[in-house]
């Protein structure tokens, strides 16, 4: 006998809260992707085991991507306040207590919806229940899953779903979502001859992303995580640098920093359950690495060694002579400008292979000294001999200061304003790191309280 079909049993508010959140998630995010929803049979009672620490935000995802409805299961903490409270009683979610009462009363709805044909939804238990073991954040599904196909009349399948949800500072705009093979609850009773314990450890395998049967969809790969590794390392480095550079006669060198076994762990585990974030801190800390490198470049260039930019008094009296030396360096162009255009349609700007160096000078020099005489000569027909004998000595001097001028920016403005520019690369970068790595403290720190969560229940 198999079950009856419930859609004409769901409430039209159901419907009408999914086509908003569609909207919704089509208007902030540039796609959602679902994988190889194919799998999913088209009746039946279907149990989704999600890879992901459960969130009210990744509930309302899940029943708008498919087709069809979904009773999620969510800690009754995510439903808080009036309006979630509202939204999930519309997107008809079982809400999840503490304790052995809060399971019976989770597997008590979901077993009379999967009775009706219906697809419940639950996420992995993170904190888990298990404090050591691979399976240990999918007992609970396994344990349901066994437990209602006691007493369904027909087959039930469970499907392992993969999320990638963009988080934080993450660049991509997709969600995606990755539905597997399913598995067949009644095969593994069989297997273990009926031993329900046996049975729900070996389905807890089956469904863990952390264990070694199977891995999640968008999990980076071991190279990646290494890289990743690496990457966090530096960064650590850089902040431990910083620090201990301000202190007098610190022993300590920030190169013998290695990342400590506690990160590992809480990357492996954010790796099996929410790759998303390991992706958003990876890019983070890519955009920490770019602007770290542009400003040790930047540093280079600017030559710090250079004794004169090390002076403050110095590098004031650059930038009064770039501001006040404006002007006649403006005069100087303006004079020289017919020199420079017949210089250029001689060729006689640059330097050519194969033509000597003296006579280009020679030339160079002929054509300026020409052009000194037709522009003296032209002030005196204008404006008299007075005039015309205070620019002869006016051109040659504003031709120097030009000189000159061109000389400054070139070899002290011009590093001036790359070491400016560093610096305030340097300033954003140092946010940057601060921020990833305050992101990154409570990342940790939410992870420690909830492995430690356990033992204290």
């Amino acid at each position: 006998m198999k079950p009856r079909s419930s859609i004409s049993t769901i409430p039209a508010g159901y419907f009408f809260a999914r086509a908003l959140a569609r909207i919704a998630f089509t208007l902030f995010f540039r796609n959602v992707r679902l994988l190889r929803a194919e799998n999913i049979s088209d009746a039946g009672p279907v149990i989704l085991a999600v890879s992901h620490p459960g969130s009210f935000l990744d509930s309302v995802l899940l029943i708008a991507a498919f087709d069809r409805p979904l009773r999620c299961v969510l800690d009754s903490s995510e439903m808080g306040g009036p309006l979630r409270t509202f939204a999930a009683r519309l997107f008809r979610m079982i809400p999840r207590a503490e304790g052995d009462e809060g399971f019976s009363a989770v597997r008590a709805a979901s077993i009379e919806a999967l009775e009706r044909g219906e697809t419940v939804a639950l996420f992995a238990d993170f904190p888990s229940s298990e404090l050591n073991g691979a399976g240990r954040h999918f007992r609970s599904a396994s344990r349901l899953a066994l437990e209602a196909e006691a007493q369904l009349a027909g087959p039930l399948e469970v499907y392992p779903v993969d999320l990638l949800l963009p988080v934080g500072r993450a660049q991509t705009g997709e969600l995606a979502i990755y539905v597997d093979a399913p598995l067949v609850p009644r095969e593994y009773l069989a297997r273990f001859e009926g031993d329900e314990s046996q049975a729900e450890h070996a389905l807890a395998l089956e469904l863990d992303p952390s264990g070694q049967i199977r891995a999640n969809a968008f999990a980076l790969s071991p190279e990646r995580l290494e890289f990743f590794y690496s990457d966090l390392e530096q960064a650590l480095r850089a902040e431990l640098a910083g620090r201990w550079a301000a202190k007098k006669n610190w022993k300590q060198n920030p190169e013998e920093f290695r990342l400590s076994g506690f990160v590992r762990d809480w990357s492996e585990t954010m790796n099996a359950l929410n790759p998303g974030r390991l992706l958003a801190l990876g890019e983070w800390l890519s955009a920490w690495r770019e602007r770290h490198r542009r400003c040790s470049l930047g540093e280079m260039l600017v030559g710090e060694a250079s004794v004169w930019i090390r002076s403050a008094g110095a590098r004031a009296l650059v930038w009064a002579e770039v501001l006040l030396g404006f002007a006649p360096a403006l005069c100087g162009a303006i004079n020289h400008l017919p020199a420079a255009i017949a210089l250029r349609l001689a060729g006689l700007h640059r330097h050519r292979p194969g033509r000597e160096r003296t006579l280009e000078w020679i030339l160079r020099s002929l054509v300026v000294a020409a052009f000194y005489a037709v522009q003296i000569f032209l002030c005196d027909r204008w404006l008299g001999r007075a005039a015309a004998g205070y620019y002869a000595l006016a051109l040659p001097a504003s031709g120097l200061y030009l000189a000159r001028y061109a000389w400054l920016l070139h070899r002290r403005a011009r590093r001036l304003w790359m070491r400016a520019r560093s610096q305030a690369r340097a300033g954003r970068a140092r946010r940057l790191r601060e921020e990833l790595l305050a992101r990154l403290r409570s990342e940790l720190d939410a992870y420690a309280k909830a492995e430690r969560s356990p033992a204290q229940s």
